[in-house]
């Protein structure tokens, strides 16, 4: 699990936003990059998360 900031600029380790609980049906709109490793290996890393 990595960093997130909430909306009060409030920083936070180990748990996740609510908007991203298990339970109940959530909308949400996150934006990714495409890395490439050296070894040429490539994958979608999600750089935010956005909960309305």
């Amino acid at each position: 699990m990595s960093w997130w900031k909430d909306a009060g600029g409030t920083w936070h380790d180990g748990t996740w936003p609510s908007c991203l609980s298990p339970n109940g049906y959530h909308q949400i709109r996150f934006g990714w990059v495409y890395v490439t490793t050296p070894s040429g290996l490539g994958s979608r890393d999600v750089v935010w998360v956005e909960c309305p």
